[in-house]
């Protein structure tokens, strides 16, 4: 969901920003990008295994989720592409599932606010599963809820935790770059890779990709 249907990890790279100025608490660097995909009790996880033990941890998350929370009340700001491609899998009967390591409320929330909830009826999120991105088990449920197994599935994927979850599963996987780097072993083991979703869309009308089909 963050950073394939909606352009908002650059929103979160800014509020955690802001969250280790008011703190004095620094990220070491570049560790912010590791962050994307996982699920908030995971990063919880990980900010207690590298910060030093004087971090409030739970304060800085709360520092960072009221930012994000702020910049979410004001816009909603959805990627190139992402509604016209969830419009036509809904005109072409064509089963999807997201699975996001956001928790369902916030997850119901941002989908609303962007006006892209109707599009996405089956959901898998991060209080669903017992282990977030990159384990694979988000998209080997996402699967099951369509009725299909993962190698039947193309999963779309925006950061390295979550393509790893998706190649985990056994998805045909599809890379769309947003804001953290991935490793070329990763980008390496993909399907292929498009700018944003209005790409793939067209790819799928002009049958280079072919989606739905039994």
């Amino acid at each position: 969901m963050d950073g394939l249907l909606l352009d908002t990890e650059r929103l979160s790279l800014r509020c955690w920003e802001a969250a280790q100025e008011a703190s004095g608490q620094r990220l070491p660097e570049g560790f912010y990008f590791s962050l994307i995909g996982l699920s908030l009790r995971t990063i919880e996880e990980r900010l207690h295994a590298v910060m030093p033990e004087t971090c409030d941890v739970p304060g800085l998350i709360a520092e960072a989720a009221a930012a994000y929370d702020r910049a979410l009340r004001e816009s909603i700001p959805v990627k190139e592409g992402a509604k016209a491609f969830l419009q036509h899998l809904e005109k072409e009967g064509i089963p999807r599932c997201l699975a996001t390591s956001t928790f369902s409320e916030l997850a119901e929330q941002k989908l609303r606010g962007a006006g892209l909830a109707s599009y996405l009826p089956y959901r898998v999120c991060g209080d669903d599963v017992h282990e977030s991105k990159p384990a694979p088990e988000i998209y080997e449920r996402a699967a099951a809820v369509l009725h299909r197994e993962p190698r039947d599935c193309i999963a779309l994927e925006d950061s390295e935790n979550g393509l790893r979850a998706a190649l985990a599963a056994g998805c045909t996987v599809l890379h769309i770059p947003d804001l953290g780097p991935v490793a070329g072993e990763v980008r390496g083991r993909v399907a292929a890779e498009f700018p944003d979703l209005g790409a793939v869309l067209e790819a799928m009308r002009e049958g280079e990709l072919r989606v739905g089909e039994a």
